[in-house]
C-alpha cells in the first residue's frame, strides 16, 4: 500500500482508503478521478484494465457497487478501485487537502488513521485485518459510525439493486462484528438513525418496513410496491 500512497500524495490528490472485501478501494475528490488514475499508473504492479465492460470487476451481476475506474494488481485478483466522493460518501464535506498528510495535523472529525488501536480493533480470526500500521505513508479511514451510515444511506438509495441489499446485509454485520465488539461509537451517529439502526438490529420490524421508513427518513423516492 505505501507506494500508491505515495504516488497520490505526489499528485496532491487526499484519499481515503475504503476497506471492501477482496479489494483496496479509495475515495477520491470529484473532478480528480482521472487524476488519481494517472498518478497511480506508472506503479510497476499496477496494471490498466484492458478488459473494459467484461472486466468481473465491472460487472453488473457483482454484489457492491462498481468502481469508477479500477487498476489490476500484478498477480493478484483483488484490484485498486477509485470511488468518487459522490457515490460512495456524498454526505460528508469535500474532501480536504489534510488528509494528504494525516501525520501533520488534526483530522476532520469522520476520519481516523488506520493505525488508532483505541477505535479500531486488533487482528482476530474470521474479523478482518483489524488496525493497519504502515511505516511507511499513513493510511486514513472512515470511522465506524460514519461507515453505518454510509451502509443506510446507500441502501436507502439503491435499494433495488445487489449493491443496496449487500449494504442493508452489512448494517446487521456492523451490529454483529463492531456494535457488539464495542467499535461502534452511537453517541457520533445522528438522530433518527440511531434510532432506524436499532430498529432493525434489535426490535422485531420487518427488513421490508424498516427499508420503507429508511428511504423516507432520507427523503428518497419511494418504488412502485411501496406506494
Amino acid at each position: 500500500m505505501a507506494s500508491p500512497l505515495h504516488k497520490l500524495k505526489a499528485a496532491e490528490i487526499a484519499p481515503k482508503l475504503n476497506a471492501i472485501p477482496k479489494e483496496i478501494d479509495f475515495m477520491v475528490p470529484d473532478g480528480l478521478l482521472s487524476a488519481t488514475t494517472r498518478a497511480l499508473s506508472p506503479h510497476e504492479m499496477l496494471l490498466p484494465c484492458t478488459d473494459g465492460k467484461d472486466c468481473p470487476i465491472v460487472s453488473p451481476k457483482r454484489h457492491t457497487a462498481a468502481p469508477d475506474s479500477h487498476l489490476h494488481i500484478e498477480g493478484a485478483e483483488e484490484p485498486v478501485g477509485l470511488f468518487v466522493q459522490s457515490v460512495t460518501f456524498w454526505f460528508l464535506p469535500p474532501l480536504e487537502a489534510a488528509l494528504i498528510t494525516p501525520d501533520q495535523g488534526q483530522l476532520p472529525p469522520p476520519y481516523a488513521l488506520a493505525s488508532d488501536e483505541s477505535i479500531l480493533p486488533p487482528w482476530r480470526p474470521e474479523r478482518g485485518a483489524g488496525v493497519f500500521k504502515s511505516k511507511a505513508h499513513p493510511v486514513v479511514v472512515v470511522r465506524s459510525h460514519v461507515l453505518l451510515e454510509a451502509f443506510m444511506r446507500i441502501c436507502a438509495r439503491y435499494s433495488h439493486t445487489l449493491a443496496g441489499s449487500f449494504s442493508k446485509s452489512m448494517v446487521i454485520y456492523v451490529s454483529m462484528f463492531i456494535d457488539d465488539d464495542g467499535y461502534l461509537d452511537l453517541k457520533k451517529l445522528p438522530e433518527p438513525l440511531v434510532s432506524s439502526y436499532l430498529a432493525y438490529t434489535i426490535t422485531s420490524i420487518s427488513g421490508r418496513q424498516w427499508l420503507v421508513e429508511l428511504r423516507q427518513m432520507f427523503g428518497e423516492p419511494a418504488l412502485p410496491e411501496e406506494e
